[in-house]
């Protein structure tokens, strides 16, 4: 889709522009859609052929989000929390620089919350750039230990 206005760059570079844009930037729109009847792991098979990534990398990410053990379940069968962890998995899939993640935690439960802002912050510490944008403003409950 082109916008109607405004623009995005990467590196300077627009993103319709960009090559193997996978690669690149990773995202996570709120209202992420899924074939109901395909499998977890079908669904990234389909992103990573169209994205012309190593079908390896299906498995790694399904791994990654915790979702190894219910890769053949279809998606109409899998809850809110699953298919947050399903949209994050295909936005990892490229191994992107960059994350844009549009309300992940939406529908999660406390522990789903609480495992969505892990992942996140292993992301960023992993040297990636995770933009979120959401409207819970509430803080984290372990805040980072200050010194004296």
């Amino acid at each position: 889709m082109r916008p109607s206005s405004g623009s995005a760059t990467f590196d300077g570079v627009p993103y319709h522009d960009l090559e193997r844009p996978a690669e690149r930037v990773g995202v996570v729109l709120e209202d992420a859609s899924f074939h109901p009847g395909r499998t977890a792991r079908n669904h990234l098979r389909v992103l990573a052929a169209t994205a012309q990534l190593p079908a390896n990398r299906v498995d790694a990410v399904l791994f990654a989000v915790g979702l190894d053990g219910a890769a053949d379940r279809r998606v109409k069968g899998c809850s809110t929390g699953m298919r947050q962890r399903l949209a994050i998995a295909a936005a990892l899939l490229g191994d992107p620089e960059v994350l844009i993640l549009d309300e992940p935690t939406n529908g999660l439960d406390p522990p789903g919350i609480s495992w969505t802002r892990r992942l996140l912050r292993d992301q960023a510490a992993s040297g990636r750039a995770v933009l979120v944008s959401s409207h819970v403003l509430a803080k984290s409950r372990n805040p980072s230990p200050t010194s004296s």
